[in-house]
């Protein structure tokens, strides 16, 4: 994490202030890429889908249709 990012988050913690904690998580976001991104997304959803609902979510990803 470069020093600027974890300064401006020990800042916005300080104030408390949720803004800059959002916009510090969002660019964290952006930087990780979209792979990565949706990989933790399916990630944290799969406790909540079910089988059918995985199956069409990498199929949607893939291009393809179930």
């Amino acid at each position: 994490m470069p020093e600027q990012r974890r300064e401006h988050f020990r800042q916005s913690r300080l104030t408390h202030d949720p803004d800059p904690f959002k916009r510090w998580l969002r660019g964290g976001v952006e930087d990780l890429g979209k792979p990565a991104v949706e990989e933790l997304l399916i990630d944290w959803l799969a406790p909540f889908m079910t089988e059918a609902e995985k199956d069409r979510l990498i199929a949607w990803n893939l291009g393809m249709s179930l």
